[in-house]
């Protein structure tokens, strides 16, 4: 009997771990494990009537992100039809995922482990649950496209990453490097034109309703951030952020100026340099994460405690009596989930030859790696 393709068996992962999560969150499950898109329904009237967002109402996330959302609305007729028809968007982003992974992997070795980033426990528990895995699959496609010299439909991925959850532009620096200024060009124009464009658009049509779609953002507290846990009174929370972006803007920049190495390494440590430094770390963006675990291979011996961690602030949020104050169970599952993907972020960066020896040395004491 022939042995199973990548592909195949990373498929497979796939339909499985989308069925459990499409199962845990199904709106006529109860109970259910919350989720951002059953929540957008049951707690916005404005989309069940099938109204526009941005236009008549906000919606905080990117247009693209909205445009599903409301075109799942509009063709569900219902709750439930609404959320077989969101699932059933985020499932082809799932595969998409998959497949890009497999192009990525070609010639890279420990293929073994590619499958397993879908068992993660961040997969099953928040796949069906926000437009993450949408942003995981732009940001992949816009690094595959980058390693076959398509820049202009690489830019054109991180335009639409940009649209559907805004951080793919964290890409854009890493990816400009080592290319010639015209390739530069045909990345960029494509990157900035269409979020530029789309919100242009909306702007002009209601700029009340698309201005307060920014203004939900800047206006929103710490969330699952280890900072809670030195500004614990709300009241100190834009000191807060404004030292979060301070820290984040110092280290990414940090991070950009490292030495050229794969990219694939870079572009992972400056998503995790982001997800350690910024304000708002919803469990949701591990996503982000996942697939660069695989690509990068097996290996990473806290990534385990790591998932468990993020796994645990939604398993723990409803029954903390303020979830979002320092040392209630959620926060605390967030603070060990920060310490991991420090750790993570070191140890991949020790990998990378980019920290000194004896830095290198204690990093793989402390992560138990034989150096």
């Amino acid at each position: 009997m022939n042995k199973p393709s990548l592909l195949a068996e990373m498929v497979a992962a796939a339909i499985m771990v989308f069925a459990i999560s499409y199962l845990i969150h199904h709106p006529s499950i109860n109970p259910r494990i919350y989720s951002d898109i059953v929540a957008f329904w049951t707690q916005r009237p404005d989309l069940a009537a099938g109204k526009l967002p941005y236009i008549d109402y906000p919606f905080e996330y990117p247009p693209l992100a909205g445009f599903f959302t409301y075109s799942c609305a509009v063709l569900g007729g219902g709750l439930v039809g609404y959320y077989d028809c969101m699932s059933s968007i985020i499932f082809i982003f799932t595969l998409g995922v998959v497949f890009v992974i497999v192009k990525l992997a070609e010639g890279r070795e420990n293929k073994v482990f590619y499958p397993y980033f879908l068992l993660a426990p961040s997969m099953i528990l928040y796949l069906v649950y926000n437009f993450d895995i949408m942003l995981s699959f732009f940001i992949m496609l816009a690094l595959l496209l980058h390693f076959k010299s398509k820049h202009l439909l690489a830019g054109v991925a991180i335009g639409l990453g940009v649209i559907t959850k805004l951080m793919s532009f964290l890409l854009l620096p890493v990816l400009l490097r080592g290319i010639d200024n015209r390739s530069r060009l045909k990345m960029l124009l494509p990157a900035l034109l269409i979020p530029l464009s789309v919100n242009g658009a909306l702007a002009m049509i209601n700029y009340e309703v698309w201005v307060r779609v920014f203004a939900h953002h800047i206006e929103w507290g710490l969330e699952n951030s280890w900072l809670v846990n030195l500004f614990q009174d709300p009241n100190t929370w834009d000191t807060a952020k404004l030292f979060s972006l301070i820290l984040a803007g110092y280290f990414l920049l940090r991070i950009y100026m490292l030495p050229d190495m794969d990219k694939t390494i870079h572009v992972l440590l400056v998503l995790q340099v982001w997800l350690l430094t910024t304000y708002v770390y919803t469990p949701q963006m591990n996503l982000w994460l996942l697939p660069f675990y695989a690509l990068i291979g097996p290996g990473l011996p806290l990534f385990y405690a790591f998932e468990l961690a993020n796994a645990g602030i939604i398993l723990t949020w409803f029954i903390a009596d303020n979830p979002t104050s320092a040392f209630s169970p959620p926060q605390i599952m967030s603070t060990l989930r920060a310490v991991m993907l420090l750790l993570l972020t070191l140890h991949i960066a020790a990998r990378a030859n980019i920290l000194g020896r004896r830095a290198t040395l204690l990093i793989n004491r402390v992560t138990g790696v034989a150096a």
